[in-house]
């Protein structure tokens, strides 16, 4: 029982933005985007509807070590193009991140100084 107290503490403290779903299970926060935007660290979940076209979402600096995870929902040809905020970049020096095709997605976390792009 100690156990299992310390780890729901645990996902209280590393998750104070979670709600409550109907399951009584922590949920992410998920917001569709139909339209550019800057994202900040409570963007935890976007899912990039670009059918009306082009999408641009701007990721929280790097120095917010935050989390985002962005999934191209519909199958136009237009990009969901991921920007890092100001001077930041992502791995190799790149300052933007294209999600061309349907169900293609990807995990980007600041780490202080760039932004790591996980896929």
């Amino acid at each position: 029982m100690m156990k299992r107290a310390a780890l729901i503490i645990a996902m209280l403290i590393a998750a104070p933005l979670y709600a409550q779903n109907p399951n009584g299970n922590l949920a992410a926060p998920v917001v569709t985007r139909t339209a550019s935007a800057a994202l900040n660290a409570s963007s935890e979940i976007d899912l990039c509807d670009a059918t009306a076209g082009a999408v641009t979402l701007t990721l929280p600096p790097a120095s917010a070590q935050a989390r985002v995870s962005v999934n191209k929902i519909d199958s136009s040809a237009n990009a969901c193009t991921i920007k890092a905020a100001g001077s930041d970049t992502m791995q190799g020096g790149l300052t933007t991140s294209v999600l061309a095709t349907q169900g293609a997605a990807h995990t980007y976390v600041g780490n202080g100084g760039t932004v790591d792009e996980v896929f």
